[in-house]
């Protein structure tokens, strides 16, 4: 079995600034930090919440906005996954590894 290049119109700008977009919260504020990650109470970000705000639609919509809230997407769902598996996992928080203050 092979892995096949994915064909897709995509705009990588925009995807990278929509994959960066759910950090850009206030630090200081929890409703910032809840808003800019559709979280609920429980602080996760909530990926249902996230698709019926955006009202995606694959279908005639412009690359631009497909390509921001696909990267944005991106994000909350790493989030979520590194949030679920980071205790059972390998993987490192960033600040242990120097990548973070």
């Amino acid at each position: 079995m092979s892995l096949a290049r994915v064909e897709a119109d995509y705009d990588t700008v925009y995807f990278v600034l929509g994959s960066i977009a759910p950090d850009c919260f206030d630090r200081e504020d929890n409703e910032s930090f809840r808003s800019y990650h559709f979280a609920g109470d429980n602080m996760e970000p909530d990926l249902d919440i996230f698709l019926k705000a955006t009202h995606l639609s694959w279908h005639g919509c412009a690359v631009e906005r497909l390509s921001f809230v696909t990267g944005y997407y991106s994000h909350l769902w790493l989030d979520k996954f590194f949030r679920a598996h980071a205790v059972t996992s390998k993987l490192l928080p960033l600040a242990i590894c120097g990548l973070m203050n």
